[in-house]
């Protein structure tokens, strides 16, 4: 109770909770660890500015961005809702993944795989049609 640690980590339980259950049940948890990287951002920036300069370099302690990973549970249905239901509002599938921490370089992979994709599905549909054109100049088309 003390440590807002979910009973679920410490004792076994029957049958399998929701994800939504375990989201709930994990919630102050999160909230904590949450709190933590809040108090503890400013002297991790410090700490990577000092090796930064002790490597050499230079780099204001205010310029550099923490990333930390979720905190909470992430249930991969729950996200691909929540990013369908995003892109239908109209929000870019880009902005989405980058609140989500995505990185530049994975959001580029994407985009190129995106590209891969469509330029397949293309000569895909494009080989179908002459495919048929041919068999229909050969009669194999029609009905008789």
């Amino acid at each position: 109770m003390i440590s807002r640690t979910p009973r679920h980590y410490f004792f076994t339980q029957t049958g399998t909770p929701s994800g939504e259950a375990l989201i709930a049940q994990e919630a102050p948890l999160n909230k904590k660890a949450l709190d933590y990287q809040e108090r503890y951002a400013a002297t991790w920036r410090r700490l990577m500015a000092f090796m930064v300069r002790l490597a050499g370099g230079s780099i204001e302690a205010r310029d550099i961005t923490l990333r930390w990973d979720v905190v909470e549970t992430v249930q991969p249905f729950t996200q691909a809702q929540a990013r369908q239901i995003g892109v239908a509002a109209g929000i870019p599938l880009r902005t989405l993944l980058r609140r989500e921490g995505w990185t530049a370089a994975e959001l580029e992979l994407l985009e190129r795989d995106l590209q891969e994709e469509n330029a397949r599905k293309q000569t895909s549909l494009a080989n179908a049609l002459v495919s048929a054109q041919r068999n229909f100049a050969a009669g194999q088309g029609s009905e008789e």
